[in-house]
């Protein structure tokens, strides 16, 4: 039997966005910053054949039930997503739809930006407009969105003397170990299809 989850991590599975962009694994929890946020609304974010979801990769995984995929390696995506819906009926495309969508539920539930915690907003990635004045200003799109980031990840601190983030460690380890990935999934519920 598979421990209970930790109570602070209930439901955080549902929230979480992981998964491969390429050979890259990733996992963050909303919000996105703006600039990430602008990207996910025009599909530029989680790249539909480039991002592969931990839903979908696990759910072939389980199905093909440790046999491998004969001749994977020589496969380009389109041949090796096509061989997983024809061996085992899952359907990339329909799954990383319904996960995508998903992921602007997850940043809608967690984000709590407000227009006062800003100075300025872009319109389309382009325009710099003033929140208190509304009118277009001349600093370029590229220039807010580096502030935005500076400001508001959660990493690196403190600066350095050039203003860039002198590290990525925490030095303030917790006595309490924080449970590992599958303590706090439930045995049977990591969402794996739809």
């Amino acid at each position: 039997m598979a421990p209970a989850p930790h109570p602070k991590l209930t439901g955080i599975t549902d929230l979480l966005l992981s998964g491969w962009w390429q050979l890259h694994a990733q996992m963050m929890l909303p919000p996105f910053l703006p600039f990430h946020y602008w990207m996910y609304k025009h599909g530029a974010h989680f790249t539909s054949r480039r991002w592969f979801p931990v839903q979908y990769v696990m759910a072939p995984l389980k199905a093909c039930n440790g046999e491998p995929i004969p001749d994977a390696a020589d496969m380009d995506i389109d041949a090796l997503l096509d061989y997983i819906i024809q061996k085992h009926s899952l359907n990339y495309d329909a799954m990383y739809q319904h996960i995508y969508e998903g992921y602007g539920k997850s940043h809608d539930r967690l984000c709590n930006w407000s227009p006062k915690d800003f100075e300025a907003m872009t319109v389309e990635n382009k325009d710099v407009v003033s929140l208190r004045t509304g009118l277009q200003l001349e600093e370029p799109a590229a220039k807010v969105r580096g502030a935005d980031t500076l400001c508001l990840q959660n990493y690196g601190r403190p600066y350095n003397e050039s203003g860039k983030p002198s590290g990525t460690y925490y030095k303030y380890a917790k006595t309490e170990c924080v449970p590992s990935y599958g303590e706090w999934i439930p045995a049977g519920t990591h969402p794996v299809g739809l």
